[in-house]
């Protein structure tokens, strides 16, 4: 550094002669420590003031702090009365307010706080307990498990000394039966609900569908109604032979038949109209009627031919009509009541003035 200053100056050549006179021109600098008054340091470059960080020396500090524990830091020159100083000694104070002045366990410049020292003492319950110093007994929920019986029920149960026997809770199963028929799968719970009004059972449905003719049963949940049972089925409806696709509840009385009718006519021609009409409007008029040989026909009150042979009707046939007014079960010999051959027919002759049907 010399060298630049006097190349480019008048006066630092004259400085240089000065101290070179008074052996004050060297290659380093030799620093005193204000603290350690017996150590120098040299400083020759800027990595030599490595070795004296805090402006002092190499050397501890080790002055007394206001807890009394010596510093443990390198020398430094500021905060000297170490009022931010962090003392990382453990500590020697006691806890405030320890009956038994435990020795803090913390570091020395943590706040001691509450005594943490484990100690034995006696619950108002009678059982023994290892409680931090600090803590009340009189206030210490006892978490001890013990067995009691239950007032309500009288089962016996295990639960935590501190718990208050008039409300704890029963954890054997219910023994009861719900309104439905299924078992409960709840804990006992008589002092809540006993006869179960409020309990909805998620079990699956064991009755029928509502109005069910057969046995479909419900998939709903149990406590959900049931409702009418949907599913189709095939009915006869009364009155007629016909069968139906209808909801299982419905009730066949109700539906009108739609379908056409499978009954005859008097005449022996089918009826035209629908099965829920009354029968008859037969549109065959004055043609000509074959009958098979297996029916029977009734003659009307007037004279008719058959085939070449007239005949005169002289009296109402009398008919078997069998049991409860059924039909005709065989027609009597002497009577108006023809057995038409199959060759033969009966010609000019209103369908509707003839009644026509088979033997049983």
């Amino acid at each position: 550094n010399m060298d630049n200053l006097t190349q480019s100056s008048t006066i630092w050549p004259v400085i240089r002669e000065t101290l070179m006179s008074q052996e004050a021109l060297g290659t380093h600098l030799t620093l005193r420590c204000q603290i350690h008054t017996t150590q120098f340091t040299h400083v020759g470059a800027a990595e030599d003031f490595h070795s004296v960080p805090e402006g002092g020396c190499s050397l501890l500090c080790e002055a007394k702090m206001p807890c009394g524990h010596l510093c443990k830091s390198i020398c430094h020159i500021l905060n000297r009365e170490h009022t931010d100083y962090k003392c990382m000694e453990p500590c020697e104070r006691s806890p405030l307010k320890c009956p038994m002045e435990h020795d803090c366990k913390k570091l020395c410049w943590e706040n001691c706080g509450e005594c943490m020292m484990r100690v034995s003492k006696e619950l108002p319950c009678g059982h023994i307990r290892e409680l931090r110093c600090f803590m009340d007994p009189l206030t210490y929920k006892c978490p001890e498990m013990i067995v009691v019986e239950l007032p309500d029920c009288g089962h016996e149960v295990e639960k935590p000394c501190h718990r208050d026997l008039a409300i704890y809770p029963c954890n054997h199963p219910c023994e009861n039966r719900l309104p439905c028929g299924h078992s409960c799968e709840g804990n006992c719970h008589l002092r809540t609900d006993p006869d179960h009004i409020e309990f909805q059972c998620m079990k699956p449905c064991a009755k029928k569908n509502s109005g069910c003719s057969e046995d479909h049963m419900c998939q709903k949940l149990c406590y959900l109604p049931c409702g009418d049972c949907l599913i189709e089925v095939k009915k006869t409806l009364p009155g007629c032979d016909h069968l139906h696709k209808v909801p299982c509840s419905s009730d066949p009385s109700k539906i009108v038949c739609q379908k056409r009718c499978t009954r005859y006519l008097n005449c022996g021609h089918p009826c035209p109209r629908k099965c829920n009409e009354p029968c008859g409007g037969c549109p065959v008029k004055g043609a000509r009627i074959s009958f098979h040989t297996d029916r029977f026909v009734r003659l009307p009150y007037w004279t008719v031919t058959f085939g070449r042979t007239l005949l005169k009707q002289s009296k109402t046939p009398q008919l078997d009509h069998g049991d409860e007014g059924g039909p005709p079960m065989r027609p009597p010999a002497h009577s108006n009541v023809l057995r038409a051959a199959a060759t033969k027919s009966l010609q000019r002759f209103l369908c509707e003035d003839v009644e026509v049907w088979s033997p049983m």
